[in-house]
């Protein structure tokens, strides 16, 4: 019995030696994601609870990073893409990486990580290359965004510690007050510039022309 005891026990130490940070990756409805319909605009109300029509992203780094300079910032790393599942809230707002699998691995079990949360409408492209593409061939780019979408970033959880069973997983989003926890936050609307189409232009130079002979008509004779 002593044997196989100390078996399972041998079993157990070298699975959690081995065995990866994890951490629940889902939110509540104190932690709701929500939207605008303009950029720079007030949030109009938590995101639509249509499955697949958001997805979300973890993107974590040292704890000596602070800052987040931009969508290109190699100091931040992915660690899961997701789609918001919504299954359990039809007002929306809601986000979990599947019934089944709600944790994020890839970090050594008691590791401790900066992280922050970036979510976007899947119209822009389910992985974040797509999301970068199109973000630099616009905002980034200074011009309009090639389509119409919806992109956002948290603010920066700090020092969250990724632990492995049997110890207690932590999770992401969390309105405690802790800096360790990622509160709800909004994705904005971005949408390109409607191009002026060609009736505006005759309008327009009809317009300049009415307004140059009325000028030159009212002039004073010399």
């Amino acid at each position: 019995m002593k044997k196989y005891l100390l078996m399972i026990i041998c079993c157990l130490v070298t699975y959690i030696s081995h065995g990866q940070g994890e951490i629940i990756f889902r939110n509540n409805s104190a932690t709701l994601i929500s939207t605008n319909t303009v950029h720079g605009g007030p949030a109009t109300g938590p995101t639509s609870p249509v499955l697949g029509s958001w997805i979300y992203g973890l993107f974590v780094a040292a704890p000596t990073v602070t800052t987040v300079t931009g969508v290109d910032d190699t100091n931040w790393t992915g660690y899961g893409v997701y789609y918001a599942t919504n299954t359990a809230a039809a007002t929306g707002g809601r986000l979990s990486a599947g019934p089944s699998e709600t944790t994020i691995q890839g970090l050594p079990p008691g590791s401790s990580a900066n992280m922050i949360v970036r979510g976007w409408s899947s119209n822009i492209g389910y992985s974040w290359e797509s999301v970068r593409n199109w973000y630099n061939n616009g905002i980034g780019a200074g011009q309009d965004v090639p389509v119409a979408g919806f992109f956002g970033q948290s603010t920066i959880g700090l020092n969250a510690v990724f632990n492995a069973w049997p110890a207690p997983w932590n999770n992401v989003f969390g309105n405690t007050g802790s800096s360790r926890e990622v509160p709800g936050f909004l994705l904005n609307y971005f949408e390109p510039i409607p191009e002026p189409t060609v009736a505006t232009i005759v309008l327009s130079g009809v317009a300049l022309f009415w307004s140059m002979r009325q000028r030159h008509r009212h002039r004073p004779a010399e």
